[in-house]
């Protein structure tokens, strides 16, 4: 019988019989990325308004009155269906936030 990895394994496609632990290598696990969180809700943000204006148009009204990056995100889901699109939305709100 095969063996089943616990769910926090990942599989080395070079070595398949290999699990590899998904834990950090890095021993300090306290390091903040934030850096690259700015600029990926940068990128969205810029993605947004040259790919669909109207909708980036729509998120800096809502982050202008008040709504949350998690609030577009969930209402971008619930009516299209569309994570990705979501995802992107919910991370160029984020950038709206930030730089107001």
């Amino acid at each position: 019988m095969p063996m089943i990895p616990p769910l926090d394994w990942h599989y080395n496609h070079d070595a398949p019989s290999v699990p590899i632990p998904m834990e950090e290598p890095m021993p300090n696990r306290e390091h903040n990325l934030s850096a690259i969180g700015s600029a990926l809700d940068a990128i969205s943000w810029e993605w947004l308004n040259d790919n669909h204006p109207e909708l980036a148009m729509a998120i800096e009204l809502e982050v202008d009155r008040g709504a949350t990056p998690y609030a577009i995100r969930r209402y971008v889901v619930q009516r299209t269906q569309r994570i990705e699109l979501a995802l992107r939305c919910e991370q160029a709100a984020s950038h709206l936030v930030s730089v107001a």
